[in-house]
């Protein structure tokens, strides 16, 4: 990240390619959704053979919700987790490109007379931070999670909405059991918006 051009040779990432964004509550409220009653097929492949067995996944008679609600929460689920899939699929795409472009800047300055390469490299990297600002807060992309100060972006609100409608995360109960609120929707069309 701009804010730390070093971050890579931090003893934590030192020979690693990738690093994690880290955030207290982040991991359960990445769960993925949770399958509604009904039948399944499951199905186990170990060294090459494939088993496969019928699954009866059974209501949760303590589970106040009915079964159109479990389905509608379960489809804002999986709408939130193609979104997220989305997002992390550009973060990514961007985060590649713009360590390419550093590379082009490494090269190109070691070389005279470069100076319009140069700006034109400095440009597009400003253009692809701005686009990464929009999707993940700039705290986030330095994998500390003792360093948030800032207003959740794309990425971070449609994991803590994940956690809202879904599995709960942090000290969020989570809403699985329950159709989705109206806010959570409105919410989710805000979010993918911006997407």
């Amino acid at each position: 990240p701009p804010e730390n051009a070093y971050l890579f040779d931090e003893p934590r990432f030192r020979g690693k390619d990738t690093r994690p964004v880290t955030h207290w509550g982040l991991e359960e409220a990445g769960a993925g959704p949770t399958v509604i009653p009904g039948r399944y097929s499951v199905r186990l492949t170990v060294d090459g053979r494939s088993s496969t067995e019928p699954l009866e996944v059974l209501k949760d008679p303590a589970i106040p919700g009915s079964d159109a609600d479990l389905a509608a929460s379960l489809t804002l689920q999986l709408r939130i987790r193609e979104d997220i899939s989305a997002t992390s699929d550009m973060i990514n795409e961007i985060e590649i490109v713009r360590r390419e472009l550093e590379e082009v800047q490494r090269g190109w300055r070691a070389r005279k007379g470069q100076d319009d390469a140069l700006k034109t490299v400095a440009a597009m990297m400003e253009k692809l931070i701005a686009v990464e600002d929009r999707l993940i807060e700039p705290a986030a992309r330095l994998s500390d999670d003792k360093y948030f100060v800032q207003a959740y972006r794309i990425y971070m609100s449609l994991l803590w909405l994940n956690g809202e409608v879904g599995p709960g995360a942090g000290d969020v109960a989570g809403g699985q059991n329950f159709r989705p609120t109206d806010s959570s929707v409105t919410t989710l069309e805000t979010i993918e918006k911006d997407l």
